[in-house]
């Protein structure tokens, strides 16, 4: 696989993992305006930190989980 074709999947990866996280936000009643790329928003950016896609979509596990036993 060439340097290309990692970075294309490195890419996909964090955009879907992005996705499930936002996606986990919304369901347990988090919303950062900032999170929906295809919009503008007049909020600012909230800056979580750098993490990684498995981080992310462990997050996301975390919070679906907070949000079922609600």
């Amino acid at each position: 696989m060439d340097a290309r074709t990692r970075a294309h999947r490195k890419i996909g990866e964090a955009t879907d993992a992005r996705l499930e996280l936002a996606a986990a936000l919304k369901v347990a009643g988090i919303q950062f305006p900032a999170m929906d790329m295809r919009r503008t928003s007049t909020h600012g950016l909230v800056v979580l930190g750098e993490i990684s896609a498995p981080v992310a979509r462990d997050l996301a596990a975390v919070l679906l989980r907070g949000a079922a036993a609600r």
